[in-house]
């Protein structure tokens, strides 16, 4: 067993050091984010319904019928689609109108409000993925949101 009194004859002191900025840089990059989502039952309510709030573009991704996530950003912000498809409001959605956690009983939706960087309200996020992740642009209405689980198994 190694005591913290002994520690200087297992490691040197530069490779300690190093050890320490390492998990450092690692805590930093962890816990510093661009952006954040504030959970909410409204937002999960607003989706469950099947209600379309005017001012805002809806995306979604992964398949149709069962998306991983659906994101609405509003139309003041410029939105970085890649891998999102946008949905054409005047034609009904292609996920169910009223998509719905009734049947859900492993992989349950979470409805987030998605705030900009002075924490405003600019969006809603609905997915099984509670936390996307968000990069602002430098004038703060430029954004890309990626789901961090998109190599699951949502496909199968």
């Amino acid at each position: 067993m190694i005591h913290l009194k002994n520690i200087s004859e297992y490691c040197r002191p530069g490779l300690l050091l190093a050890l320490l900025v390492i998990v450092s840089l690692f805590v930093v990059g962890c816990v510093s984010t661009n952006s954040t989502v504030e959970l909410s039952r409204e937002v999960s309510d607003v989706f469950e319904s099947g209600k379309i709030i005017p001012g805002y573009d809806y995306y979604y991704s992964g398949p149709a019928i069962k998306p991983i996530a659906i994101v609405a950003i509003s139309k003041e912000i410029v939105f970085e689609k890649g891998f999102w498809m946008r949905v054409n409001m005047e034609q009904s959605p292609p996920w169910p109108l009223g998509v719905t956690n009734f049947y859900r009983t492993r992989n349950r939706y979470f409805g987030s409000y998605v705030l900009d960087l002075s924490g405003r309200r600019v969006g809603l996020w609905y997915s099984e993925d509670l936390f996307p992740i968000i990069f602002w642009g430098d004038d703060n209405k430029k954004v890309k949101i990626q789901i961090p689980t998109i190599w699951d198994s949502h496909f199968l």
